[in-house]
């Protein structure tokens, strides 16, 4: 027969069980965001790179008389 000792002791073990099946997840979770959010940020600095590099090309070969008058406007 099963003594109320060895009830509480599966209890408990159980209970450890589930709770660092929780902790695990929550830090896969944030693990997860926070390699998403690093992605992100490259993807996105990238990009406004590739933006700006064109913009210099762009306006490589204008003069700052005709740049002045595109900007003139803009402000």
């Amino acid at each position: 027969m099963i003594g109320l000792t060895e009830i509480l002791a599966g209890l408990g073990i159980a209970l450890a069980a589930v709770v660092a099946a929780w902790i695990g997840g929550q830090r896969k979770g944030a693990k997860n965001e926070r390699t998403a959010a690093t992605k992100e940020a490259l993807e996105d600095e990238k990009n406004r790179m590739e933006a700006g590099r064109a913009a210099e090309r762009d306006g490589r070969d204008r003069s700052p008389d005709a740049s002045l008058r595109e900007n003139d406007g803009s402000w």
